[in-house]
Parts: C-alpha cells; sequence; structure tokens
C-alpha cells in the first residue's frame, strides 16, 4: 500500500516539476518578446487612457495638450485616483468595448501609480499566454495522443508571427483567446463524461465563470462561444444528453443576464454601436473584399507566402480525406478536429461580415485553432507513413516563412514614446475633442500625421 502511495507521490512531483520547468521556459520566451518591443500602437495608448484617465468629455470641438506630464497624465494613475473603478465603466460606456480587461489594467496601474511602462499591461499578456500555452497543449495532446510532440508543437506556438503579435499587442486579445478555448474545452470535457445522471455543478459554475468574464473581455467571445455551443449542442442531442442540454442553457442565459446587469451598456454596443463591432456593421455589398483581406493576414500570421498556404491547403484536403476514409484516428478525435475546423472556418466567415475594418486584430481569436489545425494535421498525416519528425521541420520551415517581416506591434524602427516625448515636450501629444461637435474629418487628417498622438472621443 505504502509503495503505491509512494509511487503515485512520486509521479505527482514530476508532473509538477515537468509543469514548473515549462512554466519558466515560457516566461523566459515570452518576456523576451515583450521586452524587445520599442513602442506603442495609438490603440494601445487607449488602453493605458480608458483604464487610467479621468478626463471628461469637453464641449469645445477640440483641445491640445502638450508635454511629457500630460502623457503620464493620460497613460498613469494620479494619486487619489487607485482602484477608481467607477471611472473605467464610465469611459467604457463611451468606449465600443466591455470593461473586464481594463479594469485588471486599472488595478496593476493603481499598485504602480504615477508610472507609464509597456509592462503594465503586457505583464498581463505574459500571463494569460502562459494559461493558454497549456490549453493548446492540451488540446493538441487531445488530437494526436503524445505529449512530448503535443508540448514541443506549443512551444513552436510562440514563436509563429501571429502569437508574437497577440502577445504584444497591449489590448484584450489574449484575455479573449484563453476564454474562448476555456469555454471550448470545457464543454469538450464534458462531452466526453459518461455520467448523464447527476447534475454538475462544478461545470455549471465553471461555464457560468467563463462565459461571464469572456463576454466582460470582448465582444467577439459570443460569436466564438455560440460556434462552439453549436458543435456540442449536437453532441449532447445526439447522445440524448437532455439533462445536460438544458442546464448548460440555462447558465448561459443566467450568465448574460448578470453580463448585462454589471455592463448594461454591452446592449447598445452590441445592437447599435459606431460601426466597428456591433450589429450595424454588417455589410453584404463588400463581404468578398474583407474576406481577401482579412484572409491575407492569416496567411502572413501562420504561413509567411500565399504558395505555402496553398501547399498546406492540399495536404489538409488529403488529410481530411485520411481521416475519414482510411479512419486515421478514432471517432472522438476525429469530432474534436471537426469542429475545431468548422468553428476556424465560420468564425472567419462571421467576422467577415460583421466588422468595418479589416484589421488582423478581429482574428486572433482563431490563432490557436489555426495552429492546432496545422500541427495536429502535419503530425497525424507524417505519422501515418512513419515520418513523425518531419512534421517538426515543416513547422519550423512555417515559423521561418512567418517571420519574412518585422512583427506589427513590436513597433521596431520607432523611437521610444517616452523619450520622444521629453525631449520634444512642445509636440502635439493629446487631442480631445467633442463627438458632437467636432469635424471629426479635419482633426483626423492632422491626428494621423502627428508623432505619437492620443485622442480620445
Amino acid at each position: 500500500m505504502n509503495h503505491r502511495v509512494n509511487k503515485k507521490n512520486i509521479k505527482i512531483n514530476k508532473n509538477l516539476l515537468y509543469t514548473i520547468i515549462l512554466s519558466i521556459l515560457v516566461l523566459i520566451i515570452t518576456s523576451f518578446y515583450v521586452s524587445s518591443k520599442e513602442n506603442f500602437h495609438i490603440d494601445e495608448l487607449f488602453t493605458y487612457g480608458l483604464s487610467n484617465n479621468s478626463f471628461q468629455l469637453i464641449e469645445d470641438d477640440y483641445k491640445i495638450y502638450t508635454g511629457y506630464e500630460v502623457l503620464l497624465n493620460y497613460t498613469a494613475v494620479k494619486s487619489g485616483g487607485e482602484f477608481d473603478f467607477k471611472n473605467v465603466f464610465f469611459n467604457q460606456k463611451h468606449d465600443t468595448h466591455p470593461p473586464f480587461y481594463y479594469i485588471l489594467i486599472h488595478i496593476i496601474s493603481s499598485i504602480f501609480k504615477n508610472k507609464f511602462s509597456k509592462w503594465i499591461g503586457l505583464s498581463i499578456n505574459i500571463v494569460f499566454m502562459l494559461f493558454l500555452f497549456f490549453e493548446i497543449k492540451y488540446i493538441i495532446n487531445e488530437l494526436i495522443d503524445n505529449k512530448y510532440f503535443s508540448t514541443l508543437f506549443s512551444i513552436m506556438y510562440l514563436f509563429f508571427y501571429g502569437s508574437i503579435n497577440v502577445l504584444v499587442f497591449t489590448r484584450m486579445y489574449i484575455l479573449l483567446q484563453f476564454f474562448s478555448l476555456s469555454f471550448f474545452i470545457i464543454l469538450y470535457k464534458k462531452s466526453k463524461d459518461e455520467n448523464k445522471k447527476q447534475i454538475d455543478y462544478k461545470f455549471l459554475i465553471s461555464v457560468f465563470l467563463i462565459f461571464l468574464l469572456g463576454g466582460l473581455t470582448q465582444y467577439h467571445f459570443y460569436i466564438f462561444s455560440g460556434l462552439s455551443l453549436f458543435c456540442f449542442f449536437v453532441d449532447f442531442i445526439t447522445k440524448k444528453d437532455f439533462k445536460t442540454l438544458f442546464s448548460l442553457l440555462f447558465t448561459i442565459l443566467i450568465s448574460f443576464f448578470i453580463s448585462y446587469m454589471i455592463f448594461p451598456e454591452m446592449k447598445s454596443h452590441i445592437m447599435t454601436g459606431d460601426g466597428l463591432h456591433s450589429i450595424n456593421s454588417v455589410e453584404i455589398l463588400n463581404f468578398y473584399d474583407k474576406i481577401k483581406s482579412l484572409f491575407s493576414t492569416i496567411v502572413q500570421a501562420y504561413f509567411g507566402y500565399f504558395i505555402v498556404f496553398l501547399l498546406c491547403l492540399c495536404i489538409l484536403i488529403f488529410f481530411i480525406y485520411l481521416l475519414f476514409k482510411k479512419k486515421l484516428i478514432d471517432f472522438e478525435k476525429r469530432k474534436l478536429f471537426s469542429c475545431i475546423l468548422l468553428i476556424t472556418f465560420f468564425y472567419f466567415l462571421l467576422i467577415c461580415l460583421t466588422v468595418k475594418f479589416t484589421f488582423s486584430r478581429y482574428l486572433f481569436n482563431i490563432y490557436p485553432f489555426i495552429a492546432i489545425l496545422i500541427f495536429s494535421m502535419l503530425y497525424l498525416l507524417f505519422d501515418n507513413f512513419k515520418f513523425k519528425y518531419i512534421s517538426i521541420l515543416f513547422i519550423i520551415c512555417l515559423i521561418f516563412g512567418s517571420r519574412n517581416k518585422t512583427v506589427n506591434y513590436l513597433m521596431k524602427g520607432d523611437k521610444y514614446i517616452t523619450e520622444y516625448v521629453k525631449n520634444n515636450s512642445d509636440s502635439l501629444i493629446i487631442l480631445l475633442y467633442s463627438s458632437k461637435d467636432a469635424d471629426k474629418d479635419a482633426i483626423n487628417s492632422q491626428l494621423w500625421k502627428l508623432p505619437y498622438p492620443i485622442y480620445t472621443m
């Protein structure tokens, strides 16, 4: 008996040590890329302003402010303004995003008050990239059933152009990825559970919290979670697990209702927003143009060149043939692969339909799924022909292909903003204007010519 207990403890200790070593490695890699970031995209400065800034909307058409102190006042928490969550909610009410991510930024900024640093925002990204790493590793292992290759592929994920772009961009997208994958994984685990007699309260509480926080992070979470629900609802109906089906649906409705109670402005953001993320922005006429533009961002993020994508597409078609005709993997794995593929495809189409602008960030949420599909497909295909190690070489080539350009959000080649402002104190730094009276076109024509502008509406 003692021998069995000791054996179990040794296994737990080995797994814990393995997890700690992997965590340290991921933290080193992600910290390296964050330290390489040289500047900020304007939307990243908005992140700090919306989290910490207490400027109110003004009556004049616009006002101009200059100097480093103004920049610091805009981006940092001032003494006496620590943990002022009411201000965060006020700012987000006038923005187009829900408040959870900005609350996290404000909490860290409140701890390091009167300071403006990339590490305040990107420390959140580093932590959630670590969580995301283990989620990706879990899904890959479910598909290929090889923990060493799934670990290696998850580490390789960190080196792709698309992955680094998400990591070093001080916005809510890495949290969106985390909550989306968490929601998918918890539904997938439940679909494997054979116990249909009792209601699984642990599962329902997890669903409630993930759906609540995911929706309060970014509204695109509802697109991803809706597609995930559709896939697993079909599975629950097929298995006649109606108890899980109805309890899950009820929990999600409760979670959505509480999200609305916490942040009622989400209704106007989603239904009648400014056209950036709302139903108002649905456009059929230029649907093809948006598909073409957003598709090119995926090619750049994980393939590098269009010809490489075509090669991978041919491999995918051949792989799907083997998957279903020759039963390359068992039914449960085929079902998982199919769910990931369908969610990725329809999420892409729905985003193309509902966004006004074709920024790559709107597809960040399916980047992990795209990588998982690539890794698992290549491994299983080459393993079928007893050449599984070739999959590693293939993925290394994809990494180098995707890195043929400098990562956008590292903002390489620009002078660091704080140094620039300190040395050019008369430069235009902040431009505030009233959204109802200002001549936006005239102001924006000036704004984008400026070295480091910040503006609020």
